[in-house]
C-alpha cells in the first residue's frame, strides 16, 4: 500500500471513535505513512460514528492529544 501515498499531499486517517483499538491504530498508520511519504504531508484525524453517544469509547480530549 504504500505505492498509494508515496507522493500524498494530504492524509487524512480515520478511526472508530466506538472502538479503542480502532483508536490505537492511528500510531502505526501515521508512522506509516511519514516513513513512506517523499514529503511532508498535511495529516487530517477524523473520528467516525461520533453520532453514537452511547458508544463513545474515545472521548474528543483524548483525540484531540493524539499526536
Amino acid at each position: 500500500t504504500p505505492i498509494y501515498y508515496k507522493n500524498a499531499e494530504i492524509i487524512c486517517l480515520v478511526y472508530d471513535s466506538t472502538s479503542h483499538d480502532s483508536f490505537d491504530n492511528l500510531e502505526y498508520w501515521l508512522n506509516e505513512v511519514l516513513t513512506n511519504c517523499t514529503g511532508m504531508p498535511i495529516v487530517c484525524i477524523i473520528a467516525a460514528k461520533i453520532d453514537n453517544d452511547s458508544a463513545i469509547e474515545v472521548p474528543e480530549k483524548v483525540a484531540q492529544a493524539f499526536t
